[in-house]
C-alpha cells in the first residue's frame, strides 16, 4: 500500500455510493486517488478490486484503476492521506427535520490537519444553503494554512453512475474565483462540461432545487393516481392523453419516490430557508404528497382479509428498480411491511429482490424469503419496477406457484393483466381499475 505521506492528486473522503464512484470515475481518467472510509470491510474489498454494492460497469473499473495504483483505498485508522485536493461525500442525513452535518465537519477538520499550504477541498454531499462558506471555510481557516474550497454538487442516478460522470455537466461554486477556479479543473478531469456558478450558494441550491423539482413532479403524478384510485378515471389513460403530441406536458407516471437524494433534499431545503425565516411550501407539499404513498396503498388498495390471517409478501425491496440497484436507503419497502403488519395483525412479512442483501431486509423488518415462498402468499405487493418483473423468468415463477385467490398490489403498472387473472389471481394497481377474474372474462 502507498504511504500516507505520499502525495496523493485527490482524495475522496467517503467511499459509498457517490465517492466510491467519483474516485474511480477520476482514477480511471488518470488522477493517483486515495480514498478514505470508515468501515475497515469496505477498504478490504476495494482493495481487493471489489464494490460493495451494486453499480453497473463498477467491479471492473475498480479492478483496472486498484491494479494500476490508481486508486488507494484507506481507513479512517490508517489517518487521512496527503493530497493536492479533496472531494468530501459523506453522509448529510436528516434527522429531525434537520440536516444533520457532524460527519462533515468531522471530515473537515481531517483534511484541515493533513492538507498541504494551498490545497483545494470540495464538498459534494448534500447540505443546508450557507454550509461551504459558513461551517466548511471556518474550519479550514483556523488549520493557518492557505485553502480553497467549493460545493460540487453530485447528481448522478444509482445504476449509472459511471457512465453519468463522464457525461452530465458538473456545476461548481466556490467561496471565491480561486476557488471555483481549481474545483472546475478538478472535475474537468472527468471529460465533461464545467457549468459554473457565482458562489458555493449557488451550487448547493442547484443541487437541492435539481432533487426537489424531481419531487415535487412525481407528487403530482402521484397525487393524480390518487384521486384516480377514488374516482374509478384511469391515470395512465390520462397521462398517454396529456403527454401524447403536446410538447408543453411531460407529467410523470406515478409510483413509490424514495432514496437517499429524493426522501431528503426537501427538507434540507426547507431547513435552509428556515434558517433564513422564510417557507418553501410547494417543496415540502409535495414531499409529504410522496410519503402519503404508503398510507394510501395500505387504507385504499390492499385488500381486507377479515376472514383469515393473511401470508403478505412485498417484492421489490430497494429504493427503486430502474436503473437497478441494491441500496436500500430510503426505501418505502420498510414503510409498507410495517403498515401491512399493522393492517393484518401479522408479525412477519415475506420480501424477495433480485439485488438486496438478506441483511439489508432484515433491516427493514422484513423476512427475505426464496422467490418461490414469497409468492406463496394471499397479498403480494410489487413496491419497485425492476425489470424482473415483467419477464418471462417471474411468469415461470407464479406459473410453478400458481395460487388462485392471490391478490397483487402492482404500483407500477407492470404486471400483465391477462396472464395475473388467468391464473386466478386479482390485480389492483395504482391509479387504475381493479382488474379481477371476472373482468378478464367479460
Amino acid at each position: 500500500m502507498q504511504n500516507l505521506s505520499d502525495p496523493f492528486d485527490v482524495c475522496v473522503v467517503g467511499l459509498g455510493y457517490v465517492g466510491l464512484t467519483l474516485a474511480t470515475a477520476l482514477a480511471s481518467a488518470g488522477l493517483r486517488v486515495a480514498g478514505s472510509e470508515r468501515s475497515q470491510d469496505v477498504v478490504d474489498l476495494i482493495a481487493s478490486g471489489q464494490s460493495p454494492f451494486h453499480e453497473f460497469g463498477l467491479d471492473e473499473a475498480i479492478q483496472a484503476v486498484v491494479s494500476r495504483g490508481k486508486l488507494v483505498p484507506f481507513s479512517l485508522e490508517d489517518g487521512t492521506p496527503v493530497a493536492d485536493s479533496y472531494v468530501i461525500t459523506v453522509g448529510t442525513p436528516v434527522k429531525n427535520g434537520s440536516v444533520y452535518l457532524e460527519d462533515l465537519k468531522s471530515a473537515v477538520s481531517a483534511v484541515a490537519d493533513v492538507m498541504p499550504d494551498g490545497a483545494l477541498t470540495v464538498l459534494r454531499s448534500t447540505v443546508r444553503v450557507g454550509t461551504t462558506r459558513t461551517i466548511a471555510e471556518p474550519i479550514l481557516k483556523d488549520s493557518g494554512k492557505k485553502y480553497a474550497v467549493a460545493m460540487a454538487p453530485e447528481r448522478t442516478i444509482e445504476g449509472k453512475a459511471l457512465a453519468e460522470l463522464s457525461s452530465l455537466p458538473q456545476i461548481v461554486g466556490g467561496i471565491d474565483e480561486n476557488s471555483t477556479q481549481l474545483a472546475s479543473e478538478l472535475f474537468a478531469r472527468l471529460g465533461v462540461e464545467i457549468v459554473p456558478v457565482h458562489s458555493a450558494e449557488a451550487a448547493e441550491l442547484a443541487k437541492l432545487a435539481s432533487n426537489t423539482f424531481r419531487d415535487v413532479s412525481f407528487a403530482f403524478a402521484n397525487e393524480l393516481a390518487y384521486f384516480a384510485d377514488q374516482s374509478g378515471v384511469d391515470v395512465y389513460d390520462v397521462v398517454r392523453a396529456c403527454n401524447y403530441g403536446y410538447d408543453r406536458m411531460n407529467v410523470a407516471l406515478p409510483g413509490p419516490v424514495a432514496g437517499p437524494c429524493l426522501e431528503k433534499d426537501a427538507y434540507i431545503l426547507s431547513n435552509s430557508a428556515d434558517v433564513l425565516g422564510v417557507e418553501v411550501p410547494l417543496a415540502m407539499q409535495g414531499r409529504k404528497t410522496n410519503e402519503f404513498i404508503v398510507s394510501h396503498v395500505v387504507n385504499s388498495l390492499l385488500p381486507d382479509m377479515n376472514s383469515h390471517t393473511p401470508k403478505v409478501s412485498i417484492l421489490g425491496l430497494a429504493f427503486k428498480g430502474r436503473p437497478a440497484t441494491s441500496d436500500t436507503r430510503g426505501s418505502l419497502a420498510g414503510d409498507f411491511a410495517q403498515a401491512m403488519k399493522s393492517k393484518y395483525s401479522v408479525t412477519d412479512v415475506a420480501g424477495w429482490d433480485p439485488l438486496v442483501s438478506v441483511t439489508d431486509a432484515q433491516k427493514m423488518g422484513i423476512h427475505f424469503d426464496e422467490l418461490d415462498e414469497a409468492l406463496k402468499s394471499d397479498v403480494v405487493l410489487i413496491q419497485t419496477n425492476h425489470r424482473f418483473f415483467s419477464s418471462e423468468e417471474f411468469y415461470s415463477a407464479l406459473e410453478r406457484n400458481e395460487q388462485p385467490g392471490r391478490v397483487f398490489v402492482d404500483l407500477w403498472n407492470q404486471l400483465d393483466a391477462e396472464r395475473i387473472t388467468s391464473m386466478g389471481n386479482r390485480l389492483i394497481p395504482l391509479g387504475r381499475k381493479i382488474i379481477d377474474v371476472k373482468d378478464a372474462l367479460v
